[in-house]
C-alpha cells in the first residue's frame, strides 16, 4: 500500500505572536490581568513543548518523524504525517493553523488557569480540547478512506 508523506513546520514566531495577541487583548479587558510578552517566550516554549508532547501521543499512529527545537525559530516543530492517501494542497496550511492554534491556546491556559473563576473550565482549555479534536477529524478522514480536504 502506498503511503504519502505530511511535512507540517511550526514557528516560534506563529505560536508567540498568537500567544501575545490573546493576552494583550485581555489585559485591553481588564488591565488586573498579567500581559505575556514575546520576552516571556523561553517560558511559553516550555508549555508548549508540553503540548508537543501531548499532541505527539495523540498523533502516534502517523507520525513518521518528528522535532521540537526550542532554539531554532524556523524550525521550533517539525511533523511528517503518513497518510494514507494523498494530501491535497490545502491540508498543510490547515493542519499548521490548527496546531498553532493548538499550541497557543495550551500556554495560555496553564498561564491563565485551566479552570475560570466559577470552576468551569476556562475557555482557553477548552480551545485547547477543541484543536486537537479538530486535527483527529481531519486525520480521522484519511483513515477511513475520505477526501482529506474538499
Amino acid at each position: 500500500m502506498n503511503t504519502y508523506s505530511l511535512k507540517i513546520n511550526v514557528t516560534l514566531s506563529d505560536v508567540i505572536g498568537a500567544v501575545t495577541a490573546e493576552s494583550a487583548w485581555r489585559h485591553a479587558l481588564d488591565p488586573n490581568e498579567p500581559t505575556l510578552t514575546s520576552d516571556q517566550a523561553p517560558l511559553i516554549g516550555r508549555k508548549v513543548r508540553q503540548a508537543y508532547n501531548d499532541l505527539c501521543a495523540r498523533l502516534a499512529g502517523y507520525l513518521e518523524l518528528n522535532s521540537f527545537n526550542p532554539n531554532a525559530n524556523d524550525h521550533f516543530v517539525v511533523l511528517w504525517l503518513r497518510l494514507r492517501q494523498r494530501p491535497s494542497s490545502r491540508l498543510e496550511g490547515v493542519m499548521k493553523g490548527v496546531i498553532v492554534d493548538a499550541f497557543a491556546q495550551f500556554a495560555l491556559a496553564a498561564f491563565y488557569g485551566r479552570r475560570d473563576k466559577s470552576g468551569e473550565q476556562s475557555v482557553y482549555n477548552l480551545a485547547w480540547r477543541r484543536a486537537c479534536a479538530h486535527i483527529a477529524v481531519l486525520l480521522a478522514r484519511d483513515a477511513n478512506g475520505l477526501p482529506l480536504l474538499p
